[in-house]
C-alpha cells in the first residue's frame, strides 16, 4: 500500500487530513456582523452629536468674547476723551460717543458687524434694518440717571446684545455699568 507523503505545512493549510475540516471552522454569522455594525453605528451617531454641542459652545464663547471686547473698546473710547467733549468720529477704534455733559444725546446706540470694523450709530433702539445690513451686535450706551449727583463721576450703563436679527427679548444680552471721571 502506497501512502502519500504530505508536507507538514500542507497539512496545516488544508486543515489536516479531513477534507471537511474547513466546514467545521467557527465564523461570524451575517446576523452577528449586522448586530455589531448596528452597535458601532449607534455609538458613532452619539459621538457625532457631541460635536454639534461643542461647535455651539465655541460659537457662544466667541460671541461672548467679542461682546466683552466691544464693551471694553467703548469704555476706553469714552474714558480717553474729556467729560465735556464727544469722542472722535466713527472709526474702528473711535465711536463718536456724545459728551457726558450733554444730557439730551442719550442713549447712544452702535451697531457692529460680527467681523468687527467701523460701526454705525443710530438713535432708534432695536432698529431691525441694521440686521439686514449685516450688523450683528447692538451696543447701547446710556448715562445712568441715578449717578447725576455723584461728585466727579458719571456712571455709564452699557448693554450689548446679539444677534440683531431677532427681537431684543430673545437676544443674548449683557449689562455693564462703569464710572467715568468728570475731571
Amino acid at each position: 500500500m502506497k501512502t502519500k507523503n504530505h508536507h507538514p505545512l500542507e497539512s496545516l493549510c488544508l486543515g489536516g487530513s479531513s477534507p471537511h475540516h474547513l466546514l467545521t471552522h467557527k465564523a461570524f454569522s451575517l446576523v452577528e456582523v449586522s448586530l455589531a455594525l448596528a452597535i458601532v453605528g449607534v455609538a458613532m451617531v452619539s459621538i457625532l452629536g457631541l460635536f454639534v454641542v461643542g461647535v455651539d459652545a465655541v460659537r457662544d464663547g466667541n460671541d461672548d468674547s467679542m461682546a466683552a471686547q466691544l464693551v471694553q473698546a467703548v469704555v476706553n473710547d469714552r474714558r480717553s476723551t474729556g467729560y465735556n467733549a464727544a469722542t472722535p468720529a466713527l472709526s474702528d477704534t473711535s465711536f463718536n460717543i456724545p459728551a457726558l455733559s450733554n444730557k439730551t444725546a442719550w442713549p447712544y446706540i452702535l451697531y457692529f458687524k460680527k467681523a468687527g470694523g467701523i460701526p454705525v450709530a443710530d438713535l432708534t433702539p432695536s432698529h431691525n434694518g441694521w440686521a439686514k445690513a449685516g450688523y450683528y451686535y447692538e451696543v447701547d450706551v446710556d448715562r445712568n440717571k441715578a449717578s447725576t449727583n455723584q461728585v466727579g463721576l458719571c456712571m455709564v450703563d452699557i448693554r450689548v446684545s446679539w444677534p440683531t436679527s431677532i427681537g431684543l427679548s430673545n437676544r443674548t444680552t449683557y449689562f455693564f455699568t462703569t464710572a467715568i471721571s468728570s475731571h
